[in-house]
């Protein structure tokens, strides 16, 4: 191999590694562009995810706050409930006091009307036999008169 052929060999390789070099360098900045693009993409995921993060606890702080008035709620509900049911109980005992002394008086005053009956009952007899008595005596009399 001659010298122009070793220089022009030699130009050639010199060429092939600029050429390498420069795709090489081009391809590292790339790289590093993407790696830049890469880290942006990861800080926004991770901010996205932070607030969603955050989101997701103040959305589960207000249900957890909502669930408590509404169990507050629910025992007020449930303190009224028994209340009315204590109400009603005594109210019932009250109606069946009631009904209780007016069954009693009604038992008492069938009572009274029939032995009243019994009493009108005897005085019927009484009388009616007042009245054979008298009559018969008149007779009787009438008889003693002729």
């Amino acid at each position: 191999m001659t010298s122009v052929q070793k220089k022009q060999l030699m130009t050639e390789l010199k060429a092939t590694l600029v050429d390498k070099i420069i795709k090489l360098e081009n391809e590292l900045n790339e790289s590093n562009e993407c790696k830049e693009d890469y880290k942006k993409e990861s800080e926004r995921y991770k901010t996205l995810y932070e607030e969603s993060e955050n989101n997701l606890i103040e959305q589960v702080t207000m249900l957890q706050n909502e669930k408590n008035v509404l169990l507050e709620k629910l025992e007020e509900k449930e303190k009224e409930i028994k209340e009315l049911k204590e109400k009603q109980l005594q109210i019932d005992n009250i109606i069946f006091t009631d009904i209780e002394m007016n069954n009693n008086m009604i038992i008492n005053t069938v009572e009274e009307h029939n032995e009243d009956l019994e009493d009108e009952q005897d005085l019927n007899i009484v009388n009616t036999d007042l009245k054979v008595y008298l009559y018969k005596k008149q007779k009787l009399q009438g008889l003693n008169t002729i």
